[in-house]
């Protein structure tokens, strides 16, 4: 099985990151994944049909997952599924459009974001893959004192979505 995989690839980006460790999984299970970042598609999409099949391109006719935020999904040629998250009860108004018009399906890490965007206008399905943690990335503490505060560092851009 062929996959092209549309995301972002920096290290540094919780999509990317994300990302990443799928397409490592994917390909761990026999699964030939095309890398094809964000740019690349913004730039791909912008020349001229008829010049299209002169650029080296993902082959649109396997299935390409998109892992991103919403407002980057755009019509692809061929299948897509997006994954997306947000961690408010209304996701922006121009993300259920476009979700609806270029994707299949969508994939959303927990039950809240079902809901969230099923009830914000997403028409088509919406299955939950459910996310976890590297633990060498993050790797288990054993407790402090029971006496002490307890103390959570939390490190995320002050966006809308936060």
């Amino acid at each position: 099985m062929k996959i092209n995989w549309q995301g972002y690839f920096n290290r540094y980006d919780g999509y990317a990151r994300q990302s990443i460790r799928m397409i490592r999984s994917l390909i761990r299970q026999g699964i030939e994944i095309t890398p094809v970042p964000v740019a690349m598609i913004d730039e791909f999409l912008s020349v001229p049909g008829w010049m299209r099949h002169l650029i080296p391109a993902p082959d649109f006719n396997n299935l390409t997952i998109s892992l991103l935020v919403g407002e980057k999904m755009l019509n692809l040629p061929g299948r897509q599924w997006g994954f997306t998250m947000y961690e408010t009860t209304k996701v922006p108004k121009t993300w259920p459009k476009l979700i609806n018009n270029s994707c299949e399906r969508l994939f959303v890490p927990c039950k809240h974001n079902q809901e969230v965007f099923i009830k914000e206008g997403v028409k088509i399905p919406v299955d939950i893959i459910p996310l976890g943690i590297d633990p060498l990335e993050f790797p288990v503490v054993a407790p402090g004192s029971p006496n002490r505060p307890f103390t959570v560092l939390v490190l995320a851009d002050r966006g809308e979505r936060k």
